[in-house]
């Protein structure tokens, strides 16, 4: 490992070559190049966005390009931990748009950064479509990565970190050996759970998580997302995503987990029904379906509702 190399940033990317090489010029204009790199992970893109992606990176000469067959965010992070050289690696989501003073904001919180401190998250901001900010209960807000929420605090035993705006110490990546490919998203899946996972085994072996709203950027929310029909299939997928790391996990309480999921279902699609101005019944329906499925496997484990 380059001992000059103090943070590596890590930007995956699927057949979003505009809004991937926004993230990179923005990035571009803060980085210095002297202490710090950057790594574009095209995951599987499609010859054309390819083509965008690697004309777009050419001419911002500085950024490394990483080109995957395989589709997968798990898998592209990992390829990417398997080329970084800094002691901290930072993941920014294609369609984030960092702060004008990102950079600047983590390297502050890096340098005064314990020698526990396992992973740190930074706040995450919708950036809406033209039409506005709709009016988004806490759950809604929660499966579009928004965490705008101000200050510092040590959140080990309560999770804050978001791997859209992420920063993960490299000896503790490597002590899990990485991202889960069980897990992540793949293509046209919301599975997801894999930063969780990640911070749940480092919790274990004793590291850290920290939040901290210093170091902020822009997430870019689609109209598709502010739709019933997107946020029920993400609750579902979540219900997935959690059996699935609580077997990877091999969590003991995963049977209660299930029971109770299993018993509520029923009440919440009456609730749900019972009280359609509200979303929160509705998501915790499709979250409870989800477990449900995943854990009897009464339907496909590979595909959406």
């Amino acid at each position: 490992m380059s001992l000059n190399v103090v943070l590596s940033i890590v930007v995956c990317t699927h057949n979003r070559a505009d809004d991937a090489l926004e993230c990179l010029r923005v990035l571009h204009e803060q980085i210095d190049y002297a202490t710090s790199e950057v790594i574009l992970v095209d995951s599987a893109s499609s010859p054309v966005q390819q083509q965008h992606l690697q004309s777009g990176v050419a001419r911002l000469e500085r950024p490394l390009y990483l080109r995957l067959e395989q589709a997968g965010l798990s898998l592209a992070r990992n390829a990417a931990l398997a080329r970084c050289k800094g002691e901290w690696i930072a993941f920014v989501d294609d369609d984030a748009v960092p702060d004008p003073n990102w950079y600047e904001k983590l390297l502050l919180v890096l340098r005064r950064a314990p020698g526990d401190w396992g992973a740190i998250g930074g706040r995450i901001v919708p950036i809406f479509p033209a039409s506005g900010p709709p009016d988004l209960e806490p759950r809604w807000k929660r499966y579009l990565s928004i965490n705008d929420t101000v200050g510092s605090r040590d959140c080990t035993a309560k999770f804050e970190l978001i791997a859209a705006n992420s920063c993960f110490r490299r000896a503790a990546l490597d002590a899990v050996s990485g991202f889960p490919t069980e897990l992540g998203r793949s293509k046209a899946s919301l599975l997801s759970g894999e930063d969780v996972l990640v911070m749940w085994r480092i919790r274990r072996l004793g590291w850290k998580i920290w939040y901290d709203g210093s170091f902020c950027v822009g997430h870019k929310i689609p109209n598709e997302r502010l739709t019933k029909s997107w946020v029920r299939a993400r609750a579902y997928w979540e219900g997935i995503s959690a059996i699935r790391m609580a077997r990877l996990l091999d969590d003991r309480v995963r049977v209660r987990f299930v029971l109770k999921a299993a018993m509520a279902t029923p009440v919440l699609a009456i609730l749900s029904v019972l009280m359609p101005k509200g979303n929160e019944w509705d998501l915790r329906f499709w979250y409870d379906l989800g477990v449900v499925i995943e854990s009897f496997g009464f339907g496909s484990k590979s595909s959406g509702t």
